[in-house]
Parts: C-alpha cells; sequence; structure tokens
C-alpha cells in the first residue's frame, strides 16, 4: 500500500506541475494579447479558443494534487461535533460516493474522448482535436478516485487503531 500510495502522490504531483504551467502559460497569453491589442492593435488570433483548452489541462489536473495536499474547502460545522470515530467514518462514506463519482466520470469521458477521436472533431477556429483534452479529463478523474480511495483507507485505518 505504501508503494502504491507513493507511486500516486508522485503522479498527482506531477499532474500538479502540469497544471500550475497551464495556468502560467494561460497568464503569459493573455498578457501578451491584451498588449499587443493595446500597442499594435493586432491581438492573437484564436486567444479565446487557447484560453479554453489551457484551462481545460489546469483546473482537471490540478483537482488529484490539491486533494493529496488537502486543500479543498471543507465545511464542517457539523461533522466535527462528532466523535473521531463517526468523522472517519462520514469521511470514509463521502470519500466512497467521491471515488465512484469520478470512476464515473472517468470513465465517461474515456468513451467520449474515444468518439471524438473516431470522428476526427477538431475545434472550428484553430482545427486543434479535441480528444487530448477529453482523455487528459479522464486521466486527471481516474488518478483523483485513487487518492480518495487511498484516503478512505486510511481513514478507516485511524478508526481501527482507535
Amino acid at each position: 500500500m505504501v508503494y502504491f500510495k507513493k507511486a500516486v502522490h508522485w503522479l498527482s504531483a506531477i499532474m500538479g506541475r502540469i497544471a500550475g504551467a497551464a495556468l502560467v502559460v494561460m497568464t503569459l497569453f493573455i498578457f501578451v494579447h491584451v498588449v499587443m491589442r493595446s500597442l499594435i492593435q493586432k491581438p492573437i488570433e484564436g486567444t479565446f479558443e487557447v484560453t479554453g483548452y489551457l484551462a481545460a489541462v489546469a483546473i482537471p489536473f490540478s483537482l488529484a494534487y490539491a486533494a493529496v495536499e488537502r486543500s479543498h474547502i471543507v465545511v464542517d460545522i457539523f461533522v466535527r461535533k462528532f466523535s473521531p470515530q463517526i468523522q472517519a467514518v462520514i469521511d470514509s462514506i463521502t470519500g466512497i460516493l467521491g471515488a465512484a463519482l469520478f470512476v464515473l466520470i472517468a470513465w465517461y469521458n474515456a468513451f467520449y474522448a474515444t468518439k471524438l477521436w473516431q470522428i476526427g472533431d477538431v475545434s472550428t477556429g484553430l482545427r486543434l482535436p479535441y480528444f487530448y483534452f477529453v482523455y487528459g479529463v479522464a486521466l486527471c478523474s481516474a488518478v483523483m478516485s485513487l487518492v480518495l480511495l487511498i484516503q478512505v483507507v486510511e481513514s478507516l485505518v485511524r478508526v481501527v487503531k482507535k
């Protein structure tokens, strides 16, 4: 389990770096676009489309890393009033439901990306294929489900040890 956890956390960290790089590139791209539009009245063509693609990388690729770091917002106004054992059970239930949801998201996106690939669907402006980005969402969702399952196991181990 330790090696599996390390591998999933390593993959999550790599995906987090990819998300950060996409965010930096998106920021620089928009900055250059605004400067070019303001100074020489010649904006970069396809800025809206490229920004959308970079957001489609930045958002899903950051999910698993944020989950590993536990940097998501947690609303625990009611849950923190329970005993640690009950809190761990609630964490386990929500983790299992979350993992199941992300497995479904991964499966559907992989299926959808395959369909996009088969029909050769591309964007209207830059003629970039969509399926790469949809496969990326599928991969990120699968890794997110693994992170959640690891957290469920850790939560249950805490309950058993107490």
